[in-house]
This record gives structure tokens, C-alpha cells and sequence, in this order.
């Protein structure tokens, strides 16, 4: 889905109070506490991540699920270790 927000407050202040809502707001959560350097932004009608004009990844609530868009995976320092929880199927991330 997408919103036309301006900012991450407005963001979330347009989504539905659901699942979706729930999830995407402990990923932010989790985002903010471990890299608080990121700026927090809106790009591509979804919340965005990173310094300046580079952003690192985004968050964003689609339709039947939560999605986290990151380029590559091998960037984020022991990325293996923060996805274990997150990761439905241990074998999808090898």
C-alpha cells in the first residue's frame, strides 16, 4: 500500500490500527535503538533510512504484510545474528 505522507509521524498516523501497524512500529523501534545515526525520512511513499541523499533501506505496511527493502544484507554488520528472530524459514537466509 502506499501513503502520502510527508513525514514518518504523518506516515504512521495514516495506517490502520492492525497487525500491520503493530509490526512495522516494533521494526522502527528496533531501527531507531541500534542505529540511532540513521535519519528517519519519507521516500518512495514509505519510511526510509540512512544519511543525508543515501538511504540504507525502508519500511513500508503493504496490503498482508510488513516489508523491511534492503539492498544488501551483507552491508549490515552481523546481519545473520539480528535476523534470526525475524526470519520465518532458517533456510532462506544461507
Amino acid at each position: 500500500m502506499q501513503y502520502d505522507a510527508k513525514t514518518p509521524k504523518e506516515y504512521i498516523e495514516l495506517l490502520d490500527d492492525d497487525w500491520r501497524k503493530e509490526k512495522l512500529l516494533i521494526v522502527r523501534q528496533f531501527i531507531l535503538e541500534n542505529a540511532p545515526e540513521l535519519e528517519e525520512g519519507i521516500q518512495y511513499k514509505m519510511l526510509c533510512y540512512g544519511s543525508g541523499p543515501s538511504k540504507l533501506f525502508h519500511l513500508n505496511a503493504q496490503k498482508s504484510y510488513v516489508s523491511l527493502y534492503v539492498g544488501n544484507i551483507e552491508k549490515i554488520e552481523n546481519s545473520k545474528e539480528l535476523l534470526t528472530d525475524w526470519i520465518m524459514e532458517k533456510d532462506v537466509y544461507a
